[in-house]
């Protein structure tokens, strides 16, 4: 893949022929370590936008089906007809809702699903990715950025540097 390309190219540049011993910078290992951290913020950030077209995806084809419909009972309470929505209705977010639109079982059945707890879980999903999108002033953006992850690859390569995975921690280093 992307990243063991990239951790390979690294490791030939830096490694030496035996019995030579190279004296590196700490600006030089600190240059290899930000570069094996981008490749890393790029592979999060490109894992992130795949289940974002995914939760997307799934949202569209619900709509193409019809949307799910409202499952409810009215009531007289002595003066007017009350709805009272099901729980699992309230449950699954309004966008997915059609006035005309079919039950959940129906649209699950359709969509090829076994039952209609299991879309359920993947609306819920799908809805928790859609939250995770970081936020303009009160829009969420419409894809993540490499930004949003280079906090988290920096934490995995300090982990990867701790337990001596990568090549970063086998030179003497020269201030």
């Amino acid at each position: 893949m992307l990243f063991d390309d990239n951790v390979s190219t690294i490791k030939q540049k830096l490694e030496q022929p035996k019995g030579v011993i190279r004296i590196v910078t700490y600006w030089e290992i600190e240059k290899e370590f930000q570069r094996v951290a981008l490749v890393y913020a790029h592979m999060l950030r490109d894992e992130a936008n795949e289940d974002l077209e995914e939760a997307r995806r799934l949202r569209r084809e619900i709509i193409s089906y019809g949307g799910i419909s409202a499952d409810y009972y009215e009531r007289w309470n002595g003066k007017k007809w009350v709805r009272k929505y099901s729980q699992e209705y309230k449950d699954i977010p309004v966008k997915y809702h059609r006035r005309d639109g079919f039950s959940l079982d129906c649209i699950a059945q359709e969509m090829g699903y076994e039952d209609d707890e299991a879309l359920r879980r993947e609306i819920e999903s799908a809805e928790e990715v859609m939250r995770s999108l970081p936020k303009i002033g009160h829009r969420p953006v419409r894809r993540f950025r490499i930004k949003d992850f280079m906090f988290q690859a920096y934490q995995l390569t300090r982990r990867m540097e701790e337990r001596n995975d990568t090549v970063l921690g086998k030179y003497d280093v020269q201030n």
